[in-house]
């Protein structure tokens, strides 16, 4: 099944077909903001290598920031947080993580505080 955001993509990259190059030189700034909406980055949490990645997603006609964040070498459990805001989203899916890690009794409240406060 073809996601909206990848015929969302199709649809743009054919109707800058039909544009100059002098046209596509004032379209290329905004390019290059709007790949700044996807982050990957590795963390070190208790001494595993975590890592949290973040995207853009258009879901019922709207953007929104999906974040998750995964130590995999460690536990299966996935943090993750979904939002119209860019603001946060990485704070709140590791929050999201911490929570589920001390659900499972992999860490104590007080060192997914301790951790959260570092970050």
């Amino acid at each position: 099944m073809i996601r909206r955001s990848a015929v969302l993509l199709l649809l743009l990259l054919m109707q800058l077909q039909s544009y100059d190059a002098s046209d596509l030189n004032s379209i290329l700034p905004i390019a290059q903001q709007l790949g700044n909406f996807w982050q990957s980055n590795e963390l070190q949490f208790l001494g595993f290598q975590c890592y949290y990645h973040q995207h853009l997603r258009f879901r019922r006609w709207r953007f929104r920031f999906h974040g998750s964040f995964s130590c995999p070498g460690w536990t299966n459990i996935h943090g993750e947080y979904d939002t119209v805001s860019r603001n946060g989203v990485q704070r709140k899916t590791i929050e999201d993580f911490l929570k589920k890690a001390t659900a499972a009794n992999l860490v104590t409240e007080d060192e997914a505080r301790a951790w959260l406060q570092g970050f």
